[in-house]
């Protein structure tokens, strides 16, 4: 806050029996003081996060995806934030060379140079999140390789069918059945939900005994049966009446 604005509202009674000009003051330092929290918490999220919450899938092209929705939006960030700083830096420097320069002006100008401070933090974090989702990226190619788009389409039917399980699972632990909404994307898959359910609650009493508290047995369960049933899937396209083959040209075939 600039000292014409304090010298302005000084001694206009404020909060905890205090005046304005006091309490401004004492914000002041309380921002000064935790100023560096700024630098440690302006990215979105956690490593952590965007580990086990965000990038959350099993399927690894599902991951991939999800990685560059983030990327794109981080960057069209960035892009603006780019050209929203070299304007104001322009009007920075054309204020500060003017030698008649205004009450106002001098307001307009400590204004645009505080704003660019400020805009600095968030840049930053945006910067934290993508070189964060390109380790994340490397992971993955790492175990995976690279995936071309053909290769995204082709595993989408075991992504889907695994993403259906596991919501059966959590709801056959809640209820002991599955819904009707998660019934229906089992049917639209290619599925037969009632033996689905039975196999489901075959595992989770296996699960329930098991002296495991991690998820990797119910990753490992998901994915092979996932895997099984994928043939079902394409029974289902085939009964709708559509290829059961991707179409190449709407496609980017290299990674």
């Amino acid at each position: 806050m600039t000292d014409v604005i304090i010298k302005n509202f000084s001694n206009i009674p404020s909060f905890g029996g205090s005046n304005f000009h006091k309490n401004e003051k004492a914000v002041a330092q309380a921002l000064e003081k935790t100023q560096h929290l700024q630098s440690k918490f302006n990215h979105s999220n956690s490593q952590f996060a965007w580990k086990h919450l965000i990038l959350s899938s099993l399927s690894p092209s599902r991951n991939l995806r999800q990685i560059a929705a983030e990327i794109t939006r981080k960057d069209d960030a960035l892009f603006e934030a780019k050209w929203r700083c070299a304007k104001r830096a322009q009007r920075i420097s054309l204020l500060s060379k003017q030698t008649d320069i205004t009450e106002c002006q001098k307001l307009d100008l400590q204004h645009k140079q505080e704003k660019q401070i400020r805009e600095i933090v968030h840049i930053e974090g945006a910067m934290k999140d993508i070189l964060t989702l390109e380790a994340l990226y490397n992971d993955i190619v790492e175990q995976n390789g690279l995936i071309t788009e053909a290769d995204f389409e082709a595993a989408e039917s075991v992504s889907h069918i695994s993403r259906a399980l596991l919501q059966s699972i959590r709801e056959i632990r809640q209820s002991g059945t599955v819904g009707t909404g998660n019934q229906e994307y089992l049917e639209q898959i290619g599925l037969n939900p009632g033996k689905v359910i039975l196999e489901l609650r075959r595992y989770i009493e296996v699960e329930i005994k098991a002296d495991d508290w991690s998820g990797t047995g119910l990753n490992e369960f998901v994915i092979e049966l996932a895997q099984k049933l994928t043939p079902y899937a394409s029974e289902r396209i085939k009964f709708m009446g559509f290829r059961d083959e991707l179409e190449t040209s709407a496609l980017m075939l290299e990674s």
